[in-house]
């Protein structure tokens, strides 16, 4: 599944309602979904699997994309019966039209970070990224919300902190939403915080029987028959198999020859892909 066609489908927002509620008068962050490799889809939901905290490879990619799950926790108010009428002028068959004041339409998300203090680089503060949406009173809703972009992540790429394998610095993402019911009332949600590791090289996997010598006596990456060499398949494991995950170089391990695939010079990709 391309990323383009996965932003689209989480960002079509699926709704759950109904739920009985306590009326606290706004919305609650629950949790960030966890996109499982191969499937790279989820709903909605306060059960199943989910991210206690993140990772962010800088060598692989330099954006991150959290998938929060919120729900509105303002009770349903009420709804009316009309019966409309035909283009003739009859009156047609009856039908439940919603008169609901207490749908949420999300507008925007404010994103912060918490960074250690022996680092040399600082994570920017209040930044307000635009949403959209809405949540049925006691449902659920999922968005994809990137909170390190492409300019974020190129700084910290070139930070010092991440210029050798094994590097990790842990910051604390805070974020909460905002939004409008459609009564007009303005409302905003808890704030959020979410763990986000960030390291150089700590999501290349080296999978057993992809490793061969290389012509200086290292080991490099590669499938046998890229390396010609004749080796027996595991009967349990084919090592040609390759997951590619959802987002790579965020969350799940990356296999070094997809690693080798991405990284187009051969310099890099040997310090980069290879043990």
């Amino acid at each position: 599944m391309s990323r383009w066609r996965l932003m689209a489908m989480i960002l079509a927002f699926g709704m759950l309602g109904g739920a009985c509620v306590e009326d606290v008068g706004g919305m609650l962050v629950l949790r960030s979904e966890r996109l499982q490799p191969g499937e790279c889809s989820f709903e909605p939901g306060e059960e199943g699997d989910f991210l206690a905290r993140g990772t962010l490879d800088l060598a692989l990619t330099n954006r991150y994309v959290l998938f929060p799950t919120i729900r509105n926790e303002l009770q349903e108010v009420g709804q009316v019966r009309i019966q409309p009428q035909t283009a003739g002028g009859a009156q047609g068959d009856f039908r439940d039209v919603l008169n609901e004041s207490n749908v949420v339409r999300l507008e925007s998300a404010t994103v912060s970070f918490i960074t250690p203090s022996n680092v040399s680089f600082a994570m920017p503060q209040g930044i307000k990224i635009p949403v959209s949406g809405s949540i049925q009173p006691g449902g659920l809703a999922t968005t994809a919300l990137e909170i390190v972009d492409v300019t974020l992540g190129g700084v910290l790429q070139q930070a010092p902190e991440f210029a050798q394998a094994g590097a990790l610095v842990t910051v604390i993402a805070e974020v909460s939403f905002e939004g409008t019911t459609s009564g007009g009332t303005e409302i905003e949600s808890n704030k959020f915080s979410f763990p986000l590791d960030l390291c150089f090289r700590c999501l290349v996997n080296f999978v057993p029987g992809t490793l061969f010598p290389d012509d200086d006596g290292s080991l490099t990456c590669g499938a046998a028959a890229q390396a010609g060499m004749d080796v027996e398949m595991n009967d349990d494991v084919d090592i040609l198999d390759v997951v590619t995950p959802c987002n790579v170089g965020q969350d799940d391990p990356v296999d070094c020859r997809l690693c080798r695939t991405l990284v187009s010079d051969p310099n890099a990709a040997d310090a980069i892909c290879d043990p």
